[in-house]
């Protein structure tokens, strides 16, 4: 019986989540609160997390041994999607009697009613393109609807040093067709770029058409004729912060940082990417050259990519180690996670959340939300409501 999956060899002052909480107490053998960390990440469909509970059982790690209970959380991770739980269930089930085994099923079934993020069944993942950031160039629906776009400053100091990133935003756009709210969904670096992304956006303008609507774009900075964006300097600063070490090693900031590289390589890259989840990869030896390859011909070229090496895995990773950045990017294109967050009164969610009710009509439940959200206290959530307010949707 193998015991917990940890890496612990690898990790910084920078590293500070659930998962490394509940592996670093494990490592010292704080059992209790190893459990309580594990436990909590339960909710969030996370698979080692229930796994790494189902070896404490079995092997009697701050309590007693508990082999029906072990089989049952077994049993879970592996509805959960975990590699080696359901060969391990097999086995350990084997030797329990039927009073035991049901023990485990309902174990399981308990366990399965707690999720409030649903697994995606591994035999339901289809072969898909790589996800990557809206671009903000020319061919971009918001940018080819615009009447009016204003190019950002690019700021002094991140010029000075060669910085390249991106700021992806959503914002409001009034009846009059003017930018009246933005809001930084997500940026690489932190704290360079969002304000002067910010500042261009408000300048922006659209065709009036009498009706408030919410989009959503990504401003890339980089220097014309110095440094540019290029899959080379995006790997070299995955070397140079060892993105890939530590989110393999179990870092959920580490993870959701990866993640928006990978986003970043699938735009800024000479091939389509395809990822096929069945494809294998090393993750000691990750074949980086798919990023670097030269496109083939004059027609795009598709690579096909493991799954790890696609945003959405990193950031579903991260999500379910409790990372509240990636559950929030998720949260745009994934319901499971747009309805967990709700629940848990998130203010960015609760604020877009409650401006699509008053777009679609329902706005007494809309005021009622975006209350929510400035009760929380999400900074956009009292612009939103004010720019809602005083606009006239004819």
């Amino acid at each position: 019986m193998r015991g917990l999956l940890v890496v612990l060899g690898m990790l910084t002052a920078m590293a500070q989540a659930d998962m490394l909480d509940a592996l670093k107490a494990y490592q010292n053998s704080q059992y209790d609160e190893a459990r309580q960390q594990f436990s909590e990440l339960l909710p969030l469909g996370n698979a080692q997390a229930a796994f790494n509970l189902a070896a404490m059982l079995y092997h009697g790690q701050g309590q007693a041994p508990d082999l029906p209970a072990a089989a049952g959380y077994f049993h879970f991770a592996s509805y959960l999607n975990h590699p080696d739980a359901e060969a391990v269930y097999q086995q350990l089930v084997a030797k329990l009697d039927e009073q035991q085994q049901q023990q485990a099923k309902d174990v399981s079934l308990q366990l399965r009613q707690s999720l409030k993020i649903q697994p995606v069944k591994a035999s339901s993942k289809a072969t898909h393109y790589v996800m990557a950031i809206d671009s903000a160039s020319g061919t971009d629906r918001t940018l080819t609807s615009a009447i009016k776009t204003v190019q950002p400053t690019f700021p002094r100091n991140a010029a000075m040093h060669g910085v390249t990133g991106y700021v992806r935003m959503r914002y409001l756009v009034d009846g009059n067709g003017n930018v009246r709210v933005v809001d930084v969904v997500d940026a690489f670096p932190k704290e360079v770029f969002e304000r002067s992304a910010r500042r261009a956006l408000l300048k922006f303008e659209y065709p009036a058409t009498g009706q408030f609507e919410t989009r959503e774009i990504s401003m890339t900075f980089s220097l014309e004729g110095g440094s540019v964006i290029t899959p080379e300097a995006l790997l070299a600063v995955v070397e140079q912060q060892k993105l890939w070490v530590y989110a393999i090693a179990g870092s959920p900031q580490y993870q959701e940082a990866l993640g928006t590289m990978l986003s970043l390589l699938g735009k800024y890259n000479a091939n389509n990417l395809i990822v096929e989840p069945s494809m294998p990869l090393d993750p000691a030896n990750p074949d980086w050259s798919v990023f670097t390859r030269p496109a083939l011909g004059k027609e795009h070229h598709y690579i096909q990519i493991p799954e790890m090496f696609s945003a959405d895995f990193w950031w579903q990773t991260a999500a379910a180690n409790g990372n509240s950045q990636a559950q929030r990017l998720l949260s745009i294109y994934d319901g499971r996670w747009a309805n967990y967050l709700f629940e848990r009164g998130d203010g960015q969610v609760l604020a877009w959340r409650g401006v699509a009710h008053i777009i679609g009509g329902d706005i007494e439940q809309g005021n009622l939300i975006l209350d929510s959200a400035i009760a929380s206290g999400y900074p956009a959530a009292k612009d939103l409501k004010s720019a809602l307010t005083k606009g006239d949707q004819r």
